[in-house]
């Protein structure tokens, strides 16, 4: 079973996307930010992370930083309601996975989760 982090600091669409992810077989654990992601990382067992860009404290960005200074490989995929041509740009130079505008394709973000997983 595909173990996934949804971290987002809307409760809303985090759950929107936890609940569509455990209807399809996804084991789904919940942080409302980055650091509360990173607080679930430590802890290990963590195939792929989703994670929305725009957050209070550790954005996006930094959770991606966190996790490459890990010493196994999660891929993350990144989602955003609004997209500068920079933060476009940023993301691509981190290594995302891969990264969607809000709303996203739900059943293309579970095919990429099920490619990106060990």
């Amino acid at each position: 079973m595909v173990n996934v982090l949804v971290v987002d600091d809307d409760a809303q669409i985090r759950e929107m996307v936890a609940s569509y992810l455990e209807a399809a077989g996804v084991h789904v654990l919940r942080a409302s930010d980055g650091a509360e992601a990173s607080a679930v990382l430590n802890r290990g067992g963590i195939d792929v992370v989703v994670t929305d860009l725009n957050m209070p404290g550790r954005d996006g960005f930094a959770l991606k930083a966190h996790i490459a200074a890990m010493p196994r490989a999660i891929p993350v995929i990144i989602i955003s309601g609004t997209w500068t041509p920079e933060e476009r740009t940023q993301a691509t130079q981190m290594g995302f996975a891969r990264a969607y505008e809000k709303p996203a394709d739900l059943a293309q973000l579970l095919r990429d989760i099920e490619a990106l997983a060990p």
